[in-house]
């Protein structure tokens, strides 16, 4: 059994996973490492950000990504954060503007865009 999920849910602490985990089929990662992310939100504590898509879809595309992102805010939307990655310090040519607009996709809630946007970082934050 991988430790890296129950060292996180031992933290006492919230704490944020940037990237969508960064889950790589390249780097030899699968889907049960990924239902292992997926099931750290259950911890209470573990917020996932959707950020960092462009370095997810390398060459593939946003399309590729989706799934990813979908499923993260379909599981647990009131754990999810977005982040732009801001200043893409590799990626100077990337629109964080466009960037913004893959979330009305990922969520296509009104709802959930509040949380995501809105809520889950005050609370994370304390803001509020």
């Amino acid at each position: 059994m991988e430790t890296w999920p129950l060292i996180l849910r031992s933290l006492p602490i919230d704490f944020v996973i940037d990237h969508m985990g960064y889950m790589l089929e390249e780097d030899g990662l699968k889907a049960e490492d990924f239902s292992r992310l997926l099931n750290l939100l259950e911890c209470g504590r573990c917020y996932l950000k959707l950020s960092g898509a462009y370095r997810i879809a390398k060459h593939r595309g946003y399309k590729f990504v989706e799934p990813v992102a979908k499923s993260i805010v379909e599981r647990a939307p009131e754990r999810a954060l977005w982040g732009s990655d801001w200043p893409h310090i590799s990626y100077s040519d990337r629109d964080t503007g466009e960037l913004l607009n893959l979330l009305e996709r990922w969520a296509p809630s009104q709802q959930a865009r509040q949380r995501i946007l809105v809520e889950n970082p005050n609370r994370l934050f304390g803001v509020a």
